[in-house]
């Protein structure tokens, strides 16, 4: 083969590596607000939905909701209109800044908010586009003791098809600089806020920030936008709290990611790396617990944490066998020697996996000898060299006789 060739076929591989292997797939993302936006408007898709929420607002005196309100997750509402296509939003929408999108808009964007018949008529008046939103301010007229506009958050949805340990990464920044109040992101999971955000009217650069939440398939994460923002105005003046705080032109980016963690090696439950005697001993901690932390510790998922995990750990997830108190990857004479050195046999002292506990009580006991050896590791090697494994009942009678001379060196020892 002579070398142009190989140059050649080098390049290809490379090239089917790059193509194969994204950066999404390689970091393990499982949602992106702008590469799964929906090109055709379809709600949905990828998992997003797109809408808002009402927050409570009662009258023109009444204090304004907190970022951080209670919100369910049925309070929220999908959008039902949108527009695809070239769709330009008129000013008024933004400010006095007329903006073409060329992605799409949900909800009723091409109409102008300074229109009095724009807010009363059809709700919802919040949208969203592929990187931005814009959230809809409560306004009140003529003394009037309710608001004549609910006030409205644009809510990114995303609905989980997947289960494990998570970070969501979210982006806030204003778009327009020279007006509006500012804005708030609230991030939701299951309804629970899981961090917030506030930006000034200016703040076009905005903040990146990341948080880490546990998923469970069918969970809901939503990124809120709402009109909350500084308590400042641009150009001075006092404008009332309501006024400054929600303001039509605090149309803003927000969108976010969510990848999954990288997963933890079975077995390692303190997360140190390594999976050794210290897992082994916080399982047995979790066996006498009341109420253990299943998801930690059930290893076969039967709502229990007892000695058949105690088995999965040892033999899938450490190799071994049990009775292999050095954890060397046999059970011998070594192991036994180890144990009884100790000095722990049959008294009350508390015990680990090093100390003699095999079974998970706490003790290093008799019954720990059954269980070590009838899991029939004894004198044969690691587990990827089994050879034939005794029968079970010449190993209950070898370790029988065992205890047998064990209780006879304790007497004579008394």
């Amino acid at each position: 083969m002579n070398s142009r060739h190989a140059i050649l076929q080098f390049k290809i591989l490379v090239f089917c590596i790059c193509l194969c292997f994204t950066p999404s797939v390689l970091a393990n993302v499982v949602a992106d607000s702008v590469a799964d936006w929906s090109e055709t408007g379809t709600q949905g898709e990828n998992g997003w939905t797109y809408g808002y929420y009402e927050p409570p607002t009662k009258t023109i005196r009444a204090e304004i909701p907190h970022p951080d309100a209670v919100y369910h997750p049925d309070d929220f509402q999908a959008f039902v209109e949108e527009r695809w296509g070239d769709t330009v939003l008129p000013m008024g929408a933004v400010g006095n800044q007329p903006i073409t999108l060329d992605s799409g808009v949900w909800g009723k964007s091409g109409r102008n908010p300074f229109n009095p018949n724009f807010l009363s008529s059809n709700p919802p008046n919040a949208f969203i586009t592929k990187h931005s939103g814009q959230p809809q301010f409560a306004s009140w007229s003529n003394g009037q003791s309710e608001p004549e506009h609910k006030l409205q958050y644009a809510i990114r949805r995303w609905e989980s098809d997947v289960s494990g340990n998570a970070t969501v990464t979210y982006n806030h920044s204003k778009i327009l600089g020279d007006c509006g109040n500012g804005s708030t992101v609230i991030l939701y999971h299951n309804g629970n806020v899981l961090a917030s955000n506030t930006i000034e009217w200016d703040d076009r650069t905005g903040v990146v920030d990341s948080v880490s939440v546990s998923l469970a398939k069918g969970d809901f994460v939503d990124l809120a936008l709402s009109g909350f923002g500084a308590k400042s105005k641009p150009n001075g003046g006092d404008w009332g709290e309501r006024k400054y705080w929600l303001n039509a032109c605090d149309y803003s980016n927000f969108g976010m990611s969510i990848e999954l963690t990288a997963a933890v090696t079975s077995g390692d439950y303190n997360s140190d790396g390594v999976v050794n005697a210290a897992d082994i001993n916080l399982q047995a901690e979790a066996i006498a617990d009341a109420a253990p932390d299943l998801a930690t510790y059930d290893e076969n998922s039967d709502g229990v944490v007892d000695i058949a995990d105690r088995k999965i750990l040892v033999g899938d997830h450490l190799n071994t066998w049990m009775g292999d108190a050095d954890l060397s990857g046999q059970f011998d004479t070594t192991d036994l020697v180890v144990v009884f050195a100790v000095g722990k046999y049959e008294t009350d002292a508390l015990a680990g996996w090093e100390e003699g506990d095999w079974d998970g009580d706490g003790s290093f006991l008799s019954g720990d000898l059954v269980t070590a050896f009838v899991d029939g590791g004894y004198e044969i090697g690691p587990q990827a060299a089994v050879a034939t494994v005794p029968e079970p009942s010449g190993i209950v009678l070898a370790v029988i006789s065992l205890i047998g001379l064990l209780e006879i060196r304790r007497r004579r020892h008394r």
